[in-house]
């Protein structure tokens, strides 16, 4: 994550979530993206 990404949870979240929503048919998002440590973490998974 960048600087502002990290100061502005907000936006880094949004970022994440257009991110996923990129993704194609053949993956899958296992686990919500949330909070933790230094950043987000997301679980995606090839079908």
């Amino acid at each position: 994550m960048r600087g502002r990404e990290k100061a502005n949870k907000q936006f880094g979240l949004q970022k994440l979530r257009d991110f996923l929503e990129m993704l194609d048919v053949s993956h899958e998002v296992t686990m919500e993206p949330r909070y933790s440590g230094r950043g987000y973490t997301a679980q995606i998974v090839k079908k």
